[in-house]
């Protein structure tokens, strides 16, 4: 995760780097008083790729579901709660909300987009597993920010106008577990205990914490809008693509001991999605427009 933050945050200064030499250089470019800021807000559906969903279900539902019963010096006893099978599945089918703040000049528009899945839950079947631990919802939620790029097909100040836009960005997914429940690093040695269950050893074992897991990468957005502008308020159609590769998941790590890390999931997982929503947006007055106001 921290390689992936590394290389985004590379990408961000570099892009920032190139639109900072040519801010100074504005005069030769365009004219930096014809420049309208913007800021719109938007809702969506959004329907998840089914591998993503995958993903989400097999980490919260089917990776483990072991609760450590007893412990000793160097034992661990581990025994499978079925309370979580009476867990509901997530869906794919999710509604989204979206943030744009930017400037538009003559038909070219460039923009940060934020977009954001609320917090999905799975309601916790009972107070308590089978072992008397504490089971709460299963949860998941996701957002991302792209820097976006736009053009309008139609004239700048035309009522009716197509604009596809393109961006890089990042995507985070946030997901919290239905208990502390216990997993057992690859490789580890296994064998029946005495009064059922599994024991293992300590050093073995890693349970999860009363927390949100977070996975972190990079997201291709683009998108396409039919726009209808009643200047300086304009309504929006839109609709796109997401593109979304998510990696493995590290539930604990600890630098100095690569022992306690454990990776669950498989790298390279389709996150993408499609989806299609409405948006609304306010353009302000360029530094022009509004010294021609004051002469009126």
């Amino acid at each position: 995760m921290k390689t992936k933050l590394t290389s985004f945050l590379s990408t961000a200064v570099l892009f920032l780097s190139i639109t900072a030499s040519i801010s100074f250089a504005s005069e030769s470019f365009y004219d930096k008083n014809l420049v309208r800021g913007f800021i719109s807000i938007g809702g969506e559906y959004r329907s998840m790729s089914s591998s993503h969903m995958d993903y989400v279900n097999h980490l919260l539902f089917e990776g483990s579901g072991n609760v450590v019963v007893d412990v000793t010096d160097s034992i661990s006893t581990i025994a499978y709660d079925s309370e979580l099978d009476n867990y509901s599945y997530f869906n794919q089918s999710v509604v989204g909300l979206n943030l744009n703040i930017g400037a538009e000049y003559k038909k070219f528009l460039s923009w940060f987009n934020i977009q954001f899945i609320p917090t999905q839950v799975s309601k916790k079947p009972s107070s308590t597993g089978d072992y008397g631990n504490k089971l709460c919802d299963a949860r998941w939620f996701s957002y991302g920010a792209d820097w976006m790029f736009g053009w309008k097909l139609f004239n700048e100040h035309s009522f009716f106008n197509v604009i596809p836009s393109v961006g890089l960005g990042m995507s985070l997914l946030n997901i919290h577990f239905s208990s502390r429940y216990a997993y057992i690093k690859q490789g580890a040695a296994v064998s029946p205990g005495a009064s059922g269950g599994y024991e293992v050893k300590n050093e073995d074992v890693i349970t999860v914490d009363d927390r949100y897991y977070s996975n972190f990468t990079s997201a291709v957005h683009a998108e396409l809008e039919v726009r209808f502008d009643f200047d300086p308020i304009a309504v929006g159609l839109y609709g796109g693509y997401r593109y979304v590769r998510y990696g493995t998941l590290e539930l604990q790590t600890d630098e100095s001991d690569d022992n306690v890390t454990l990776i669950l999931g498989e790298p390279d997982v389709n996150g993408d999605s499609w989806f299609i929503g409405a948006r609304i947006t306010w353009t302000f007055l360029s530094k022009k427009q509004k010294e021609l106001k004051l002469k009126l």
